[in-house]
């Protein structure tokens, strides 16, 4: 039977809950465990305003948030559009304004690299980082808000009802860090 690409790893999960699903550096999570942070993305993606077909661009290294927020995108019904973490802020702006981005999840550091080109953007994506640090001083738009706020405002009871949707994936890249997946 044909699966969608976010299926995949909760297949894994059915058949083998326990084991080692990802590596990165001393972190191992179980496809049990990717599965949850899959299905939490996603519904805290829909609960942001993630329609289907918004196209979603994700600028990460290899790390955890990569890897879910790829499955994630996917199942909550967006378009992944993968942008290689070695980006200048001003091809990423192109990237964002050519796709007309809905959404960007990115780090810290790589959103306060970016701030001084984002009065470049056509359309302003709804940002989600990794791992936030205070942007209120800095008076960064859009005003982003963190990947923990996005899973926490997940119900558990929501998890169920999380129907999966088919996409597609717009373009790929490719760098050398040190993730490992097991799929």
């Amino acid at each position: 039977m044909p699966q969608f690409f976010h299926q995949l790893v909760h297949a894994s999960a059915q058949k083998f809950p326990g084991n080692t699903a990802l590596i990165h550096k001393e972190k191992q999570w179980t496809y049990q465990q990717l599965s949850s942070e899959v299905n939490q993305f996603s519904q805290g993606l829909t609960q942001q305003g993630l329609e289907r077909q918004a196209r979603v661009v994700v600028y990460l290294a290899k790390q955890l948030e990569l890897v879910v927020a790829m499955f994630a995108t996917v199942q909550a019904g967006g378009v992944i559009v993968p942008a290689s973490p070695q980006l200048k802020s001003n091809q990423l702006i192109h990237i964002l304004n050519d796709c007309d981005a809905d959404f960007l999840i990115t780090t810290s550091e790589r959103f306060t690299q970016l701030a001084p080109a984002l009065q470049q953007l056509t359309n302003c994506p709804q940002v989600i980082l990794t791992n936030p640090k205070d942007h209120t001083e800095t008076q960064i738009e859009p005003v982003p808000i963190s990947w923990a706020h996005c899973m926490e405002q997940v119900e558990s009871d929501d998890l169920a009802s999380n129907a999966p949707k088919s996409s597609e994936v717009m373009a790929t890249t490719s760098t050398n860090d040190d993730l490992a997946a097991l799929l």
